[in-house]
């Protein structure tokens, strides 16, 4: 997927916060990452620029998105690729 941008954040947030504050955008899309960054004031409103840009990426948020199956035992011997059960390569080399 193509990475996006974060949209419909602006403003300030007044807050005693410096982390956690709570995301007020536009829902999020599963596997999507997603680039960001945020501009910081002081306590006295003087503007301390922009952060780094950086990015997350979203896990599988919503049931339907988990395509998956199973991976299991093997069921019967016949279900083995024959290579896997030949003769030639069941030696056990002996160990010295």
């Amino acid at each position: 997927m193509k990475p996006m941008p974060i949209h419909g954040i602006a403003g300030k947030v007044y807050s005693e916060q410096s982390q956690h504050i709570p995301y007020g955008g536009k829902e999020l899309i599963s596997s999507q990452k997603y680039y960001w960054k945020v501009r910081i004031w002081d306590q006295n409103g003087n503007d301390c620029g922009f952060s780094k840009t950086t990015y997350f990426e979203m896990n599988l948020i919503r049931e339907e998105d988990w395509r998956a199956e199973w991976i299991s035992a093997v069921k019967s011997v016949d279900s083995v690729h024959p290579a896997l059960t030949s003769q030639k390569n069941t030696h056990v080399p002996e160990v010295q």
